[in-house]
């Protein structure tokens, strides 16, 4: 199967299926940062693919003299930024197949509702239902009917052995950070502010040193707990423990 590109106006995204050889397939998304496709990211992660995860922002988009809109979250505003999300297909090669054309389907549907609808006539017909999204809408590709699948399973709920709730800390300047990467894996569910004392001792003297910090509580699914660990080596990270299992 050739690579193939992908454009989602509706998510402002570009995505490109490398398919090369033997090798795993992969892909590669752009986006704004500031709007991270998480919907896309996540069927693409039902389907096998492993390390897609939200860009961080670099340190050149963060706008500390504007603080957010309230300025109780992380007192600055984020400026757009290109970023790039990148997986690779981690399914058993006899499933790659299967595998590559559920994501191939996806995507032209996907590309299909982002394209703008022709223009024609203004319809006058009694039964017109103008609640129904427009043709260019991606909501119409969750409407399941006679000739359309049923929406995909959200991630993390594929034969799932159950839910768990992990506690992630990092120091109150990287939460901005931590939040899409976490939420693009599962679903936060709370955070608060936090402290953490660390000390150190230089030629006898004993030093103290205060940190601030947001301990941030993501819902995840037992399964995906690996994919978590390996998407917070993009963030600097205090500690992570689990909570406990989440109530089914």
């Amino acid at each position: 199967m050739p690579s193939s590109t992908f454009t989602l106006t509706s998510l402002g995204a570009a995505l490109t299926l490398h398919v090369e050889g033997t090798a795993p397939p992969e892909v590669e998304i752009s986006y704004d940062g500031c709007a991270p496709p998480l919907e896309l990211l996540g069927h693409l992660r039902a389907l096998g693919f492993v390390g897609l995860v939200p860009q961080p922002p670099p340190s050149t988009a963060i706008d500390w003299t504007r603080p957010d809109h309230d300025g109780a979250v992380t007192g600055f505003t984020l400026r757009p930024y290109a970023a790039m999300s990148r997986g690779r297909l981690d399914v058993a090669r006899d499933l790659r197949t299967r595998a590559l054309d559920a994501t191939r389907y996806l995507l032209e549907r996907m590309a299909a509702a982002s394209a703008p609808a022709p223009a024609g006539p203004p319809s006058s017909t009694p039964d017109d239902d103008t609640s129904h999204p427009a043709p260019g809408d991606i909501a119409a590709m969750s409407q399941p009917g006679p000739s359309s699948p049923a929406p995909l399973s959200p991630p993390g709920t594929l034969g799932d052995a159950g839910r768990q709730l992990i506690e992630v800390t990092v120091a109150a300047e990287h939460a901005a950070a931590a939040r899409p990467v976490l939420a693009a894996i599962g679903e936060l569910v709370g955070e608060a502010p936090t402290s953490w004392t660390t000390t150190a001792v230089y030629r006898g003297q004993r030093m103290e040193t205060r940190h601030l910090g947001t301990g941030l509580v993501v819902e995840i699914a037992a399964a995906d707990r690996a994919d978590l660990l390996s998407a917070l080596g993009a963030v600097p990270v205090h500690s992570v423990r689990e909570l406990s299992a989440a109530a089914e």
